[in-house]
């Protein structure tokens, strides 16, 4: 008595239900996968918060060129990111000695030291980037097979490069080298 409403409709309605099934399991996958590629557990990565501290410090750079002190508007206004973001990121900078700062109208930052004596490297440190290939989930000390691990030389190896790489480039060179224009 049911199998007659459902006579010749239940093989679709059933081939529909395992559709979506597979289609929900497939996007919980994914999106898994993009956790994981998010949380940076196999890739070097660099925050938002590293791309901008370096995007202001370049401003800064550009835009203080004389010692003139550049407000934190300005260079908000310069390149479009968030003041509050901002202030963020100068405080960490100032933290590490990086900037100084003064208070008040006609205030605002500038660096401590001379552009040929500042890197990348140690502006993307003061905002709190770690910069290292995570490859494995595993802490080294608690790895038995991290001394005859290939992949864990090659790794090491490779984040060695992209930080002496990365501590040769001083602000000074970004901003003269035609590469980077």
């Amino acid at each position: 008595m049911f199998d007659m409403p459902l006579k010749g409709h239940w093989p679709v309605k059933t081939g529909l239900f395992y559709f979506i099934f597979i289609a929900i399991i497939l996007r919980i996958y994914y999106n898994f996968g993009q956790l994981l590629i998010i949380k940076g557990d196999f890739f070097m990565r660099i925050t938002l918060k590293g791309r901008y501290a370096l995007r202001a410090a370049l401003a800064l750079a550009e835009m203080g060129k004389n010692g003139d002190m550049v407000s934190i508007s300005s260079l908000s206004e310069a390149e479009d990111i968030s003041s509050i973001f901002l202030e963020q990121i100068f405080f960490k900078l100032k933290k590490a000695k990086i900037v100084t700062s003064i208070r008040g109208p006609g205030g605002g930052f500038s660096f401590n030291r001379p552009l040929n004596s500042l890197t990348v490297k140690e502006i993307l440190d003061a905002a709190g980037e770690e910069l290292s290939y995570k490859f494995c989930n595993k802490e080294d000390k608690k790895c038995d097979r991290i001394s005859d691990c290939i992949s864990h030389k090659v790794f090491t190896s490779a984040t060695h490069k992209v930080n002496d790489y990365l501590n040769s480039l001083t602000l000074q060179k970004v901003l003269e080298s035609k590469e980077f224009k």
